[in-house]
């Protein structure tokens, strides 16, 4: 009776091998074919697979083929829609092997080889997702991929010859891109789309030419997301880029080594998360940082900021802020207004940090703190009691501490305590500190000067 109703066969991570595919004729309701991760080889003949016409997924990945035989003869599934071919021993010609399957929505070909030329055909896929296995090249040719949304490529070196001009930008052919992703690859003059649906761009280790910020802006009005790995780009990047006013996320992490200046970020009103760690930023906070109220999470770590953080006091939706590893100064002030405050990590500057931590009594939502390295000093606040409930407190750093922090006292749920390196004037262990947080499992006490017996409070035993 043949099973004539089977519409799904996964077969991924077996050892099957081109034989497979005459017997597969006796579905004939195959919608959903997996054979990832096989011992396909070779050139796969076209009428096995023109037989399964109702066919909408595809997966062939983890195989070592080469192509589709004859090489006159055309794909037929009209219905095929997501195909994914990575990893496998393709050159060049596969696209023109693909032409025809007009409805064709997402295809992935990771490791292909040769230069690719992308040429009309294909006009209905949304999404392509590309990599070189060495020495490609990307060509585009107009009209190129109208409805394409998704466009990842990794590995390719850009034809200066064939992507873009400063008087005929290619890229503008993709009208409907919304997210370009671009990795380890080598950029020319005008790479990034003149695309106002455009509304995420990552760049990871891509080399830019200079001379691309020579000219005018781009219009990536509805940019939302914006991130540069290990990419070298021109100080003036978000001059040339802009204006960002709808972006929500900025990420660069190090290395880039190039004088940012922070000010260009004030008007991306928007803005959400800005990650600019390790860039080597210079100066102070710049005071136009009061426009980013909606920031959320800020992370300026590792870099030679100085100054004050007085920019920062009206950045009431701030949950994550990370300044460690600058040269800042001052009194800890400016937070005390950052109600939405979740994470702090200040360590490492040249902080004034009061042992009393009153600036952040009224932060109820604090539960990660960490000042280590700053100039600690002793304030006492015995009678008041702070709003937060602290996780995780790292204060470390040197000389005189007084008493024992005593808003310590009315914390419960601490797991993680380092006060490591400040001499505190107690006469015996602050044993309360384990009795009254049962889920402690790390506390650094080096060097404290602390004495007396250690009593490690027994558990209660309920009858």
């Amino acid at each position: 009776m043949g099973l004539i109703k089977l519409e799904v066969l996964a077969l991924t991570d077996n050892h099957l091998n081109n034989d497979v595919f005459p017997s597969l004729a006796a579905l004939p309701n195959l919608k959903s074919l997996y054979l990832d991760g096989n011992r396909l080889a070779g050139q796969i003949h076209i009428k096995d697979l023109n037989a399964l016409k109702y066919l909408e997924e595809l997966g062939l990945s983890g195989n070592g083929v080469t192509g589709f035989a004859p090489s006159q003869a055309e794909l037929r599934l009209m219905n095929l829609k997501v195909v994914d071919l990575g990893d496998n021993l393709f050159n060049n010609t596969i696209l023109s092997s693909l032409a025809g399957l007009s409805n064709l929505k997402a295809l992935t070909l990771w490791n292909v080889r040769g230069s690719i030329d992308m040429n009309d055909g294909l006009r209905n896929l949304e999404e392509l997702h590309m990599s070189c296995y060495s020495g490609c090249t990307f060509n585009l040719h107009p009209p190129l991929l109208p409805s394409l949304k998704t466009l990842s490529l990794k590995g390719f070196s850009f034809n200066l010859t064939t992507v873009a001009s400063p008087s005929h930008n290619k890229w503008q052919i993709l009208a409907n891109l919304v997210d370009l992703i671009l990795e380890d690859s080598s950029l020319p003059l005008n790479f990034i789309p003149t695309l106002s649906s455009l509304k995420y761009l990552h760049l990871s280790s891509c080399y830019v030419n200079d001379s691309f910020f020579m000219h005018e802006r781009q219009n990536l009005r509805n940019l939302e997301e914006l991130l540069l790995e290990y990419s070298s780009l021109p100080s003036n990047f978000i001059q040339v880029i802009g204006p960002l006013t709808s972006l929500k996320k900025f990420y660069s992490p190090l290395p880039r080594n190039v004088n940012q200046s922070l000010s260009d970020f004030c008007t991306m009103t928007n803005l959400r998360e800005l990650f600019f760690s390790g860039n080597n930023l210079k100066g102070s906070l710049p005071m136009c940082f009061s426009n980013l109220t909606s920031l959320e999470k800020l992370d300026l770590s590792f870099n030679d900021l100085s100054g004050n953080m007085s920019a920062l006091k009206s950045l009431a939706s701030l949950q994550w802020l990370d300044l460690s590893f600058n040269d800042l100064s001052g009194n800890m002030s400016a937070l005390k207004s950052l109600a939405s405050l979740q994470w702090l990590d200040l360590s490492y500057n040249k902080l004034q940090i009061p042992s009393s931590l009153g600036y952040l009594f009224n932060l109820s939502k604090l539960q990660y703190l960490s000042a280590s390295n700053n100039i600690i000093y002793v304030d006492e606040m015995h009678s008041v009691a702070p709003r937060f409930q602290l996780r995780e407190i790292s204060l470390s750093c040197c000389g005189n501490g007084g008493s024992f922090p005593q808003f310590l006292y009315h914390q419960h749920d601490l797991v993680d305590v380092t006060l490591s390196h400040i001499h505190f004037k107690v006469n015996q262990f602050p044993f309360w500190l384990l009795e009254n947080n049962t889920n402690l499992k790390r506390l650094h006490l080096v060097n404290c000067s602390l004495s007396g017996p250690f009593q490690v409070p027994f558990p209660r035993i309920w009858f």
